[in-house]
């Protein structure tokens, strides 16, 4: 991006993209890997990226996805924060990020298996001629409240609290609290029906 002061003068402001690119590289050329060394570090931590695409990443024509830069972090030994440019200060709060990030990769994942459960297991009722009353209760009332939200959000709450518990810690926090208050909310709404 081209940029001008007030004398006219023009120069680069480099883009979030080449920034980060450079970044890799200089932490690459610190710890003394090749483009080679750091595709292997990856490769060992489940990210497949060939030293061409290394290359590529370090001169800003592939972007890094989020999901990948904790693996690149690793990879090179330093916090994912760093290399975005936002310091040590700020690594866990986008390490945990990271964490969310894939957790929410696995919950959509594991709530559309879930939810093709569910429908596989109508179909069979429906194929059925004569179903037992405990299936038939099962597929009438149990198994339409049991949506993947529903499953979700079971025992969530109880493993937090008695995780909170045994490490002896109150949440108070303004951030943590209104978490925990909206994973409350959550629960409420899909078992209110179910305690009732």
């Amino acid at each position: 991006m081209q940029c001008h002061n007030l004398l006219g003068y023009r120069w680069i402001v480099p883009t979030p993209d080449v920034l980060l690119g450079q970044r890799i590289r200089n932490y690459r050329e610190s710890a003394g890997m090749s483009q080679a060394d750091l595709s292997r570090a990856l490769e060992a931590r489940g990210l497949n990226i060939p030293s061409t695409t290394v290359y590529k990443i370090e001169h800003a024509t592939r972007k890094v996805l989020a999901s990948e830069l904790p693996i690149f972090g690793a990879a090179l030994g330093v916090p994912a924060a760093n290399l975005l440019g936002l310091g040590e200060d700020r690594a866990p709060l986008h390490d945990a990020g990271g964490r969310l990030e894939e957790a929410s990769r696995n919950l959509e994942t594991a709530s559309l298996a879930y939810a093709r459960a569910m429908l596989s297991f109508a179909l069979a009722a429906d194929a059925m001629r004569e179903l037992h009353e405990n299936d038939e209760y099962f597929v009438t009332e149990s198994l339409i409240r049991q949506t993947p939200g529903w499953v979700a959000t079971a025992n969530v709450i109880g493993s937090i609290d008695a995780s909170l518990k045994l490490n002896r810690r109150e949440v108070t926090s303004p951030h943590a609290r209104a978490v925990l208050d909206a994973l409350k909310r959550e629960h409420d709404h899909f078992h209110e029906d179910a305690d009732g």
